[in-house]
């Protein structure tokens, strides 16, 4: 395992910290492969790319959150265009992808239990999906949303001044 010292860079970003919420677990129509919505329902999960900026913008971040989301999006991509018959799905962005998404799992070690049920439509079990503890997300996209809009004001009010 490599690890790397960044000088003056936080762990985890400071401003946030997140109270519990319970969520059922259930399949859902969105977040497909290759539907009609699924780039757009895709691409809003990690607005801008999941990026945040620290210290006026000198310093730029992915929260591992919106960073495990869009290499999802990316891998969904690589499937997506393979189903087109377009392109290999092993690029070296989703094999980056699908090496992160397996250690932040491992990273996270979830030990909640999942039950399984043999489904009496195929031979495939279903999980029996039910409520789990989470921490707040829409904590966190609140934060990314207010991060990002003031960026965005600190690049105008830059770009004024240089142009002034």
């Amino acid at each position: 395992m490599i690890t790397v010292e960044l000088a003056d860079s936080p762990e985890i970003w400071p401003t946030l910290s997140t109270a519990p919420v319970y969520m059922a677990f259930e399949d859902t129509i969105h977040y497909g492969i290759h539907a009609p919505n699924s780039d757009a329902e895709w691409s809003l999960l990690a607005p801008e790319e999941g990026l945040i900026y620290l210290d006026d913008g000198d310093q730029v971040y992915s929260i591992s959150m919106l960073h495990e989301l869009r290499c999802l999006n990316i891998i969904r991509q690589g499937i997506a265009q393979k189903i087109d018959g377009n392109v290999t799905i092993s690029t070296p962005l989703v094999r980056h992808c699908l090496n992160y998404v397996r250690q932040m799992i491992f990273c996270r070690s979830n030990t909640m239990l999942n039950g399984f049920v043999q489904g009496s439509d195929s031979d495939q079990p279903h999980t029996l999906l039910g409520i789990n503890r989470c921490n707040d997300w829409t904590e966190i996209y609140k934060e990314v949303e207010k991060n990002q809009e003031e960026h965005r004001r600190w690049v105008a009010s830059h770009r004024h001044r240089q142009k002034a």
